[in-house]
């Protein structure tokens, strides 16, 4: 059941449709049309507690939206009530569609950015709540991909940061399972050492730290394995 924080009121002729193909490319801070027509900025991307897969909350320039940046207790971002409003990534567009909220009659009219975004000098993806402050040698879990599902996978945290093979903040991760794709290389660069099919690279906001029973169950697993 959608949660009311999220947006509902929709056009119908849009509920359905795929806005945005690529939607690898928006970052915090862009500047975005919700279903192609109601403008603000996204101040959160990434995963949440209310629905599965990946989020864009949205600081809408006008009070149509649906919460603060709150929803279910979860606190995601910051902004003034009835301002905030989640949409998936794919419902988002850069430019205004046919009955999008009319732009500002005056310059001084403009909407300015929350000021967490004016402070932001690198805008990146958010990690998801459970995300938060990863470091290496963390026992993680990657959330199965939206569209090919598949079970969570889970494993060592052996790498985090920026890599040669594709932008953002990427995980590299040891899995307690041979359900990877290398060894800690990836085109020739080594980033850290595992077994062959033991090593996975996830983006970061994907990827969640756990703790308790699984940790048993790594240390269980690698005594098997030596």
């Amino acid at each position: 059941m959608p949660s009311s924080d999220m947006d509902t009121e929709r056009p119908k002729s849009r509920e359905d449709a795929i806005l945005t193909e690529n939607t690898d490319d928006f970052i915090i801070g862009d500047r975005v049309w919700v279903y192609g027509t109601k403008p603000g900025y996204i101040q959160y991307l990434g995963e949440t507690r209310f629905a599965p897969g990946d989020w864009a909350g949205v600081v809408l320039d006008d009070h149509s939206g649906k919460n603060d940046g709150t929803v279910n207790g979860v606190h995601y971002f910051q902004c003034e009530p009835k301002r905030g409003v989640f949409a998936r990534l794919h419902k988002l567009t850069r430019y205004p569609l046919l009955g999008a909220t009319p732009p500002p009659s005056r310059l001084g009219d403009s909407p300015t950015p929350p000021p967490s975004l004016q402070r932001c000098i690198t805008p990146t993806r958010t990690p998801s709540p459970g995300a938060r402050a990863l470091r290496e040698g963390d026992r993680v879990q990657i959330a199965p991909s939206t569209a090919g599902g598949g079970p969570i996978k889970t494993g060592l945290l052996r790498y985090l940061g920026h890599t040669d093979f594709a932008a953002g903040e990427w995980a590299g991760i040891e899995l307690d399972d041979p359900l990877g794709k290398n060894d800690g290389t990836v085109a020739g660069k080594r980033y850290f050492r595992c077994p062959p099919n033991y090593g996975l690279f996830s983006p970061a906001h994907k990827v969640s730290r756990i703790t308790g029973s699984l940790d048993r169950h790594r240390r269980t697993h690698m005594g098997l394995r030596a």
